[in-house]
């Protein structure tokens, strides 16, 4: 018996009901009525795997509290879930693209607690199916019978395994599974949960267009080479949201007319100063102005800024913190210059 790091116990579990016809999964409840589990039968070469998830936690994952091993199976005890699956929920609708965001979001987090396991444990059947909403709105990554470890040096899966659809080619023997493998079904999940279609029925031509070719591409060297840089370009969708919010005042005509008009500010600021008699909120004005462009530059990001400034392009979040605190302070150093330059228009004036 694997025990959790809570000290699970079954015999302190009653069989209640039998959830399926061959009774390989019973709902089972302590003998003090306030808490459920499932068993569920596993193969004998499943133990290894669920061993190590023994003691994986993650909000998004479910939980599996211990395993029995005996002959000829297996049993392990995961934690009741309450609530629907994402199959029955789109089975009557389809999900809103931001609150698909944001479960595929959560998705993400638990498989890259997967992923992240040394070896990296591949779950290999991600779908609606397998994926439930609780009744406290967190979205759970379920089913763990087809997971298996990844090994780096296996050309090929022996095992074709994963479900019709969702699995990506490579789990039909033409390779080995890798993490790549679980980006490919998410690439899927993600497209039905917007489309309401399964598979590609239903073209989608939304702006998460290339996020999803990108997670469903037949090549796995083409889809992103992990979770980590999938997260990274599907919150990269969602911070550009405000941008697009400003679009009207972002586009490359706004951004011409806004720098002619700081210029021609500029090139009068010496008149304003003699015609305001050095009035100290007009002088400050050059050093407003200065501080204000780096936010601006950040937010519209001319000239590919955010793929050419050092720190900036870095994919990792803290270094990515690093440069626009970096930007921002050469912004303000900017802005001191400036205003250096304009304590000596009373001497340029008074020549």
């Amino acid at each position: 018996m694997q025990l959790s790091t809570e000290n699970f116990n079954p015999r302190e579990f009653d069989c209640i009901m039998d959830l399926s016809e061959d009774d390989s999964i019973t709902l089972m409840c302590s003998r003090d009525k306030k808490r459920l589990i499932v068993r569920k039968r596993i193969s004998n070469e499943r133990k290894e795997i669920f061993n190590r998830l023994v003691h994986i936690r993650h909000k998004n994952l479910a939980q599996i509290l211990g395993v029995e091993e005996s002959e000829p199976f297996c049993h392990s005890y995961e934690e009741y879930i309450s609530g629907t699956t994402l199959a029955e929920i789109l089975a009557v609708q389809t999900v809103p693209e931001e609150t698909a965001v944001r479960w595929i979001n959560e998705i993400c987090s638990a498989a890259a607690v997967l992923h992240a396991q040394n070896p990296a444990i591949i779950h290999r059947d991600i779908k609606p199916k397998n994926i439930m909403l609780t009744s406290d709105g967190i979205i759970k990554l379920i089913d763990f019978d087809a997971a298996k470890n990844f090994s780096p040096a296996k050309q090929r899966d022996t095992e074709y395994i994963g479900t019709v659809g969702y699995a990506a080619p490579e789990q039909y023997g033409f390779a080995a599974s890798t993490p790549r493998t679980d980006i490919y079904a998410i690439g899927i999940t993600f497209r039905e949960m917007i489309t309401g279609s399964e598979f590609s029925e239903t073209p989608y031509t939304g702006k998460y267009k290339s996020i999803i070719e990108n997670c469903v591409a037949l090549d796995p060297a083409k889809r992103y080479r992990d979770i980590t840089e999938l997260l990274y370009y599907l919150n990269l969708k969602q911070r550009l949201r405000v941008s697009a919010i400003l679009t009207e005042f972002t586009g490359k005509g706004c951004r011409i007319y806004f720098a002619a008009v700081l210029f021609i500010i500029f090139l009068l600021f010496p008149s304003l100063v003699i015609i305001f008699e050095m009035n100290p909120a007009v002088y400050y004005l050059p050093f407003y102005l200065s501080l204000a462009v780096p936010p601006y530059l950040l937010i519209t990001n001319p000239f590919g800024l955010w793929q050419r400034f050092p720190f900036l392009k870095s994919k990792t979040i803290p270094i990515k913190l690093v440069g626009i605190v970096l930007f921002l302070f050469m912004g303000a150093l900017l802005g001191f210059l400036v205003l250096t330059v304009w304590e000596y228009i009373p001497v340029l004036t008074a020549l």
